[in-house]
């Protein structure tokens, strides 16, 4: 009998990529694994729209008192 090869599972990496926040009003930093989660903690909702946040991203408009960025912010 041939022998198969069996594939190993990969392990899994993060999903999406990392979002930075900065809140001016407290002055505290903050950082998430993912887009969803960054809106779930803010809103308490995931399913917000997604090309809503990423304009403000881009355009440096603050979202529920956070400015967001995916590059870390410099002090």
């Amino acid at each position: 009998m041939p022998v198969k090869p069996i594939s190993l599972t990969r392990p899994t990496s993060p999903t999406g990529k990392l979002i930075y926040g900065y809140n001016p009003s407290t002055n505290t930093y903050q950082i998430w694994n993912s887009l969803e989660k960054c809106t779930e903690a803010l809103t308490g909702n995931r399913f917000v729209n997604k090309a809503t946040v990423n304009m403000r991203i881009d355009k440096g408009i603050l979202f529920y008192g956070y400015f967001l960025q995916t590059k870390p912010f410099t002090k």
